[in-house]
């Protein structure tokens, strides 16, 4: 986990490297499911930076769980790019 001391611990991708190891208190395959489900639920547009936040993740993590999903994608690029979702 990286260490800013002006926010809280925020997860990196190597938090959720594998069974042995997984910081986060997920997996990472789980971590997906999970930000598809809260951006299905905002009533809003939402960027990586809110993801990131909401998560105390980091972007990238962000970044991947979207690439990894078959039904999201982002529009635009960097933490301001929005999470889109095929069909909402």
């Amino acid at each position: 986990m990286s260490d800013q001391s002006t926010s809280p611990e925020v997860f990196e991708l190597e938090d959720f490297a594998s069974p042995e190891r997984h910081a986060a208190g997920i997996f990472f395959e789980d971590f997906c499911v999970a930000l598809s489900v809260w951006r299905a639920m905002q009533p809003r547009s939402v960027t990586v930076a809110d993801a990131a936040a909401a998560f105390n993740a980091s972007h990238a993590v962000i970044e991947r769980a979207v690439s990894n999903a078959a039904w999201m994608y982002l529009d635009g690029e960097g933490p301001e790019a929005t999470i889109e979702s095929e069909g909402l």
